[in-house]
């Protein structure tokens, strides 16, 4: 994942301060700051956090732009992992992974032209890999589903354009879902 600088969520500056926290408690007594003071920025830093000005308010749109990027690229993950277990369908299951991250790359394009931060982070894949194929394909079915009644909702608080690209994905899930029931039903 590259350096999203501003435009971080108010959690991941957390993540951060916790983590550079955890790397100044490792280094030796001589390097650590004195107590009650901040850690020194990482090299080519502006800044360190506790300097930062403090934190603007999070745009819902930007936050839901993270959050659709990144369950489109572990739904991307998710068929392609499938893909890798079934012998029949296997190539569907490649293309819908693939679409999956298409669609997260336009969602992430859209992220940047609004904050100027590429966002792109490593997707966090479910432990499928573990069931069924049956059961597995079975919850990517009813995953779809629910990922276009919760495209639409979101839909409906954006602004037209963005609305309209919502809109678009949640065909596609549907579109998707139906793809799944097929494999399912040619696999029975």
């Amino acid at each position: 994942m590259e350096h999203q600088g501003p435009g971080l969520l108010a959690a991941d500056e957390d993540l951060f301060a916790r983590v550079w926290d955890r790397v100044a408690a490792d280094r030796p007594a001589e390097e650590a700051p004195p107590p009650g003071t901040s850690a020194p920025a990482p090299a080519g830093a502006l800044c360190t956090p506790a300097q930062a000005a403090p934190p603007l308010p999070v745009d819902p749109t930007c936050a839901a732009l993270q959050r659709w990027v990144l369950c489109l690229l572990t739904d991307g993950e998710m068929y392609r992992a499938m893909s890798r277990r079934v012998r029949r369908g296997g190539g569907e299951l490649a293309a819908l992974g693939r679409e999956k991250e298409r669609q997260a790359r336009s969602l992430g394009t859209e992220y940047f032209l609004r904050t100027g931060v590429r966002y792109w982070p490593q997707p966090n894949l479910q432990t499928l890999g573990t069931m069924p194929p049956f059961p597995a394909l079975r919850a990517i079915c009813l995953t779809e589903r629910r990922r276009e009644d919760a495209f639409r909702a979101q839909a409906a608080q954006e602004e037209p354009e963005l609305a309209n690209r919502y809109l678009e994905l949640a065909d596609a899930a549907r579109a998707a879902a139906r793809q799944v029931r097929g494999l399912l039903e040619a696999l029975w």
